[in-house]
This record gives structure tokens, C-alpha cells and sequence, in this order.
């Protein structure tokens, strides 16, 4: 259950009204990352030595855990300039645009 609600926090539309960075900032998508791929490599060794009827339930909760990884959010790195909000990448592409946008070099 809680990896289906992770993955509906990840999977919010782009037309919603719901804000994915209220759930999600640079240490949390990291940490999570961190969990699934714990997770995942746990099913999988387990996958080695199930049973059939075992085999079907991990196979179910793996390919959950993949669409959860798929998911996830970018990370983001906001601008800090007052009034400017634009959202980035990477520091390489933020760097850039402070230099060209509002005349900071770093």
C-alpha cells in the first residue's frame, strides 16, 4: 500500500492543481531512491529462491517498485533571484542562467 501511494505522489498530472514539490524536494527523492533501490535488489535475490506462487506476488510488487523508480520526480534546483521562480536541472544549468539572467557569476 504505501509503495501505491508513493507512486500516485509521483504520478500527479501536469494540468493538476497539486503541486509535486509540496511532496517532493532534492532529499527526499534522494532517500527514496536510496529505498527502492534497496527494495529492488531484495526481490530480486528473493526472486532466486521463491516458489511459483511466491514468484507471481514479488514479480507484482517489482514491477511496481520499477514504475515507482520510473516516477520520480527530477530533482530541482529553484533560482533564488526575488520575483524569478525558474526551476532547474542541474547547478551547471542554474549557474547559467544566474550569469545570464541576472548578471551573478559564480
Amino acid at each position: 500500500m504505501a509503495a501505491k501511494a508513493l507512486h500516485n505522489m509521483t504520478s500527479v498530472k501536469s494540468d493538476s492543481k497539486v503541486n509535486v514539490s509540496t511532496y517532493w524536494n532534492n532529499d527526499t527523492i534522494k532517500k527514496l531512491e536510496e529505498v527502492l533501490e534497496s527494495l529492488g535488489d531484495e526481490l530480486d535475490s528473493i526472486m532466486d529462491v521463491a516458489s511459483p506462487s511466491e514468484l507471481e506476488e514479488i514479480q507484482s510488487l517489482r514491477r511496481l517498485i520499477n514504475a515507482l523508480n520510473n516516477d520520480i520526480p527530477e530533482p530541482i534546483i529553484c533560482c533564488q533571484e526575488e520575483k524569478c521562480g525558474r526551476k532547474f536541472k542541474n547547478q551547471e544549468e542554474l549557474e547559467s542562467h544566474m550569469s545570464r539572467r541576472h548578471g551573478i557569476k559564480k
